[in-house]
């Protein structure tokens, strides 16, 4: 019998794809053939990307504390600072009630949000990942 080797994957999410999460994809998928031997480097792959060792600990997560519709304030991808706004939780059912501010519980790059804008209390909005040099990562192990 013949054994089928597969490679998975997710790039992007929240339910949607852009132009940029493809290529990265592309270019992962190309480097790794050519890292074993299956096809030759494109010479359009060969460039060098720039890397960073990034972590995220529980300080990273952020949640909503009451039911409503979380609006944004920030893009993903977007280095913030902690305390910056990170976004509203309206409600609708009240809306002459202001809203509440989510905050970001520490610095870091905005990497992970709710695909949902419908939200209740205790849901995860999103997540930070904070820049970590090797030294750090060999220091923890």
């Amino acid at each position: 019998m013949r054994r089928a080797t597969r490679l998975a994957r997710r790039f992007g999410g929240g339910g949607r794809v852009s132009m940029q999460a493809t290529r990265v994809a592309e270019r992962a998928v190309y480097r790794l053939m050519s890292h074993l031997k299956i096809l030759p480097l494109a010479n359009e792959w060969k460039e060098e990307s720039e890397s960073r060792l990034m972590r995220a600990s529980q300080q990273h997560y952020f949640y909503a504390d009451r039911d409503g519709i979380f609006e944004p304030a920030a893009a993903l991808g977007d280095e913030v600072a902690k305390g910056d706004l990170a976004g509203t939780v309206l409600n609708p059912e009240t809306p002459a009630q202001p809203g509440t501010k989510v905050l970001f519980p520490a610095s870091g790059t905005w990497i992970c949000g709710r695909a949902i804008g419908r939200v209740r209390r205790g849901d995860c909005l999103g997540h930070l990942l904070a820049d970590v040099s090797r030294d750090e990562i060999l220091a923890a192990e």
